[in-house]
């Protein structure tokens, strides 16, 4: 299920310019900008949806190059990517040549992360809180011996 139904980009100088469409459900969007081999995060930004469905977004990057701007509920699900460039080539390969907009090129489906990864994570959640715990503990019997003491 695609919450994001429609994306549009545009680079002019440093500024990336996205708008699109969200389903009625969508309350916000995460961008996600990455360099043009789409290994490199570059930005992360997020921005309200309005009543209408309509978001936009003006997106501060260092040079004017291509980019991978991908968008997503904030709360999760599909993520829709399109690329935007400084060349006319890249940013004209769909869309109208007046605004220089390319609308969705690819569907990349939900990410889950693994059963170890989220188990590793919350094996290490639960030790700290343990051991946060446990030095409390000790915190609050040395005084109460102390006070027991002191008298």
């Amino acid at each position: 299920m695609e919450e994001i139904t429609s994306l549009n980009a545009n680079i002019s100088g440093t500024t990336i310019s996205v708008n699109g469409t969200a389903k009625s459900t969508v309350l916000a969007v995460q961008f996600i900008v990455y360099d043009k081999t789409g290994q490199n995060i570059i930005k992360m930004y997020s921005t309200a949806v309005n009543g209408d469905g309509t978001f936009s977004a003006e997106i501060a990057v260092d040079t004017n190059d291509t980019y991978i701007v991908s968008a997503a509920d904030y709360d999760g699900g599909q993520t829709v990517m399109v690329t935007v460039g400084a060349s006319t080539e890249d940013t004209l390969t769909a869309g109208t040549p007046e605004t220089g907009f390319q609308t969705i090129t690819k569907v990349q489906e939900e990410v889950t992360p693994s059963t170890n990864a989220t188990s590793s994570s919350a094996i290490y959640v639960y030790i700290a809180v343990g051991l946060v715990s446990a030095a409390i503990a000790v915190l609050f019997t040395r005084r109460m011996l102390a006070k027991r003491n002191s008298k």
